[in-house]
């Protein structure tokens, strides 16, 4: 079920044309944790407190613009919070970066290049194929469903 919402979600990022960012972390990160998302220039693009235990993460919005980032766990943060998302940051400071594997190469990254956004593009594309393919095969036998049952009624 947490695949198709995936799917979904990178499908919608294709038609208002967002980027996103998705993080598969080496180790699980515990609930309450603030995690912290910077740009190349060091800027915070979000910063939150999970809900949650987890282990990846997946991030858009359709003004994300970026070359490089960097995730951050813990540290010391002033701004306005509310619940658990920081809508205004003030300071960020002490955060301890974490390594991650993105969905682009298997390997652990530190930072996007111009060149992952493209292999993010294709692979959201690939995602979309696939997901059209599946809808229409499911609507092919909902309605080879509907025509047996109409015959064994009529």
């Amino acid at each position: 079920m947490c695949y198709n919402k995936t799917i979904l979600i990178f499908n919608v990022c294709l038609i208002i044309k967002c980027l996103i960012i998705f993080a598969s972390f080496s180790s699980q990160i515990k609930a309450n944790t603030l995690i912290v998302i910077k740009d190349q220039d060091d800027k915070v693009i979000t910063a939150f407190k999970t809900s949650r235990t987890i282990k990846n993460l997946l991030y858009s919005r359709k003004d994300l613009d970026y070359i490089s980032y960097k995730i951050y766990t813990g540290g010391t943060i002033d701004g306005e919070e509310t619940n658990g998302l920081y809508t205004k940051v003030n300071s960020y400071t002490n955060g301890e970066e974490v390594s991650y594997s993105d969905s682009s190469n298997n390997g652990m990254r530190n930072n996007k290049t111009t060149s992952d956004k493209k292999n993010i593009s294709n692979t959201l594309l690939k995602a979309l194929i696939i997901e059209i393919t599946i809808l229409v095969l499911f609507l092919i036998g909902v309605g080879i469903d509907t025509t047996i049952n109409k015959k064994r009624l009529g």
